[in-house]
């Protein structure tokens, strides 16, 4: 079985959002049914407030116990987002400028200099 493949059988490819006073008890569910391990939080369905994650879900459960499932999405939420390039991004730039290089370095010569 190729990963794409099991990739699909585990979720679909949009993204699942929850308002912030969605408890925690409902975005369990949400988590489970969809067999997704992290849900966007918006208040607007767009602009991302936070995640909320199953292991946000579990560190509470481990600390407080059962009564954080009345709680609210924004209570546990991480609120701090970094949006970094994906990887590919930064390999490919790295390619780009290894060739640029390479190309510089090769002089009207044909040789090349260091």
């Amino acid at each position: 079985m190729l990963v794409s493949q099991i990739l699909k059988t585990k979720a679909d490819d949009s993204v699942t959002t929850v308002k912030p006073g969605t408890r925690i008890s409902q975005a369990a569910a949400m988590l489970s049914e969809k067999r997704i391990g992290t849900l966007v939080v918006s208040a607007d369905g767009k602009t991302p407030d936070g995640i909320l994650s199953e292991r946000d879900i579990v560190r509470t459960l481990g600390r407080e116990g059962g009564g954080c499932l009345d709680d609210t999405v924004e209570a546990l939420m991480t609120r701090d987002l970094e949006f970094k390039k994906p990887a590919i991004i930064n390999l490919i730039s790295a390619a780009v400028g290894a060739i640029t290089a390479l190309y510089f370095a090769y002089n009207d010569y044909g040789v090349w200099t260091l």
